[in-house]
């Protein structure tokens, strides 16, 4: 996982939150880091490759302001 936090000498925070809301599971990833400019973002292949897996399970990937990342995907029914 990359974060804002490692190029730190004092490190950091990474916080990680799970929930279960409207039949979906939705995990959101922020740390304390600087942020990155979201016009900065590289579209590389990882992240379409992410974003492609997770759009055949019926999912999401967003990434907003100082690279807040939540996924969503469908609750499991088994």
């Amino acid at each position: 996982m990359r974060h804002g936090i490692g190029p730190r000498r004092e490190g950091g925070r990474v916080e990680v939150k799970v929930a279960a809301r409207d039949g979906r599971i939705e995990i959101e990833v922020s740390d304390d880091g600087p942020g990155i400019a979201l016009a900065s973002l590289p579209d590389g292949r990882g992240l379409q490759m992410l974003r492609d897996r997770l759009e055949r399970m019926g999912g999401t990937l967003s990434i907003g302001p100082g690279a807040k990342v939540c996924v969503l995907v469908p609750r499991s029914r088994a």
